[in-house]
């Protein structure tokens, strides 16, 4: 079972843009995005990207999660960053 810690970093940012959460973060910090509903848990997995140069360390960027095909409902929206569980308060509802 995970447990989620209250996240309070301002490092990181969430928006939705039409059918996609962005999640704002330094280059790479961002593993995973959870949405948690009553029902399931998706996941969008982003521990395959690797940086290989120095130069982009320290770069703000978005990781785009897109949310079309999930069935009806609300989903808490949750990270993995720098390999901590981190609850947001946010949710999304499609």
């Amino acid at each position: 079972m995970v447990e989620w810690k209250q996240m309070r970093s301002k490092e990181i940012q969430i928006s939705v843009v039409d059918d996609l959460i962005l999640v704002q973060a330094q280059d790479h910090k961002v593993e995973k995005v959870f949405l948690v509903s009553q029902d399931m848990v998706w996941e969008k997995d982003f521990t395959n990207t690797h940086q290989v140069s120095e130069v982009f360390a320290k770069m703000i960027y978005n990781v785009a999660v897109p949310v079309d095909g999930l069935p009806a409902g609300r989903y808490q929206i949750n990270i993995q960053y720098e390999g901590e569980y981190l609850g947001t308060n946010r949710w999304f509802i499609c």
